[in-house]
Order: structure tokens, then C-alpha cells, then sequence
């Protein structure tokens, strides 16, 4: 039942992935708030009611405003540096005006010696044959059999709170519960609904067997512009195993390597990666 009732919500939620190949001086000082920071600052000169909906967005049913996009680092199979650009919902309906703001960006530059960067080459990521369509997260599938199995590693910082304090040991419950808290910010419809299948991926991840989780603090640092000072993100990093695979709680953590979980994923933070347990990333 809970499959069922997660597709349709998953459905809900579209996706356009581009991957950016990157080349210029600017890359020897560039971080993915730098670049963010520039990219929002061109795309607020160009379209502020544009930049308004996707960075800052009216609130859904999670209450508050979630940006509409994930920025994260990625290099590509030669080495070359590159970022991976994800769109949602309907930051898709201002793509051409975002598209150019990262064109705008290129010629702003980077870091206070404004160093030139560029776009190389433009590719699209997706879970099936046509990436450069949109498309929804009911159309992800279990990368690895969920009945063997998986584990889950975090290489980017994780941000996960609970009563205001950073989970430095987190576990598979606090990760279902923070993927759960995820999707349902991007919903826009039957709340209701939705806490009876929070409930079953709760019981699922109760019920399912993971190790302790093997992992230390990473910290992310980003110089913030509207505060005018360096604010230090603080977060974990590590690894859990689930050695009889996620079972039903597939497609939670296989949406979450597309939306990422905690705060800070538009620099990329708390980005999901999954492997055999002998085949570590």
C-alpha cells in the first residue's frame, strides 16, 4: 500500500537535471555557494520575480519556502570540474530566464578578482533513456535490488536536527523521517494522506535492519552577502549499511539522491549516494 500511495505523490514532484561542464581561472577559487551566489545574483539583475519564485518560493504544506533547485559538485568522467543543476517543479517554468542568468553569471566572474569562468558543455542526468525531458521522481527504480544489501554513504555534509540540535550519529529512522519531511515539501495537496504513509515508512525503517552509523563532523563554511560575514554550516559525514537491503524503503532513499535531505542542499549538502556495502564510493 505504501508503494502505491508514494508513486502517486512522487509523481508530483518533476525534474530537469543538467550537468555543467566548467573551465576557466574562476574554478581555482570557485565553491558551489560562490558559484550559487553569483548565479542568484545575475538571475536577480535579469528577473526578480523569477529569482523570487525559485529561490524564494511560497510555502507548500512542510509551511516553509523551499528554493526550487539543488546545485552540487560533480566532475565528469575525464576529470573535468562540473556542477550539477536540478530544477523542480515550477522553478521549470522560468528555465530559459535561469539558463541565461548562468550566462550572465560566466562573465560576472568569481570571488572579489570577479575571475571569468564558462560553461564548456551542457548534459542531462536522469533515471531513464531521455534525460533531457522533464521528468518525475515516479520514474525512479531501485538502482541496486532493494532485498540485498545497500549501503548509504554521505560524502557532502548532512544537516539533520532534532530539537534544534545537529544528529552527529544519525540513523536510518532520522534519514527516512528527513526524506519524508523532503517530499512532502514539495507537495502541494492531501496532507491528510500523507501522514498515514509517514507512518508506514517509519515502521518500515524501525523494522529494518542498518549497522551504526561510521562517519565525523564536516563542516561546510560560505560567505554570506546579505549578512556580510562567514557562516560556518555545520554537519556529518559518513556511512550506514542496511544488510538485508532497504526492502520497501527503496524509493524513499532513491528520491532522496535527487533532492537531498537536510538543510543547505541548494550548495549541495546532504546528498544521498548508494553502493554495495564492498563497493564503497
Amino acid at each position: 500500500m505504501m508503494a502505491g500511495d508514494l508513486s502517486y505523490h512522487l509523481e508530483q514532484i518533476v525534474l530537469l537535471v543538467r550537468r555543467l561542464v566548467l573551465a576557466g581561472p574562476g574554478l581555482s577559487v570557485a565553491t558551489v555557494p560562490m558559484l550559487r551566489g553569483v548565479w542568484g545574483a545575475a538571475l536577480h539583475q535579469l528577473d526578480q520575480a523569477a529569482y523570487g519564485k525559485v529561490f524564494r518560493p511560497p510555502a507548500t504544506n512542510s509551511g516553509e519556502s523551499v528554493p526550487l533547485y539543488v546545485l552540487r559538485p560533480a566532475t565528469t568522467a575525464d576529470g573535468r570540474p562540473a556542477i550539477d543543476w536540478i530544477s523542480i517543479g515550477p522553478a521549470l517554468d522560468h528555465d530559459a530566464i535561469l539558463l541565461r542568468a548562468w550566462l550572465e553569471a560566466t562573465r560576472m566572474g568569481l570571488g572579489p578578482q570577479r575571475l571569468p569562468f564558462t560553461v564548456e558543455s551542457v548534459g542531462f542526468l536522469a533515471p531513464h533513456s531521455r534525460p533531457e525531458e522533464p521528468w518525475s521522481l515516479n520514474s525512479i527504480a531501485p538502482g541496486l535490488d532493494p532485498d540485498q544489501p545497500w549501503q548509504i554513504t554521505f560524502t557532502t555534509p548532512l544537516r539533520l536536527r532534532r530539537k534544534g540540535l545537529l544528529i552527529e550519529r544519525p540513523t536510518l529512522v532520522d534519514i527516512i523521517v528527513a526524506a519524508t519531511r523532503r517530499i512532502y515539501s514539495y507537495l502541494t495537496d492531501q496532507p491528510e494522506v500523507w501522514v498515514g504513509i509517514k507512518e508506514q515508512a517509519l515502521v518500515e525503517a524501525r523494522a529494518t535492519p542498518a549497522s551504526p552509523w561510521v562517519g565525523q563532523r564536516l563542516d561546510l563554511r560560505r560567505y554570506s552577502g546579505s549578512q556580510k560575514a562567514e557562516l560556518e554550516m555545520r554537519g556529518v559525514s559518513g556511512s550506514l549499511t542496511l544488510p538485508v537491503g532497504p526492502g520497501k524503503l527503496w524509493p524513499w532513499l532513491e528520491a532522496a539522491r535527487w533532492l537531498h535531505l537536510g538543510s543547505g542542499t541548494v550548495f549541495g549538502m546532504g546528498q544521498v549516494l548508494i553502493s554495495r556495502p564492498e563497493l564503497q564510493p
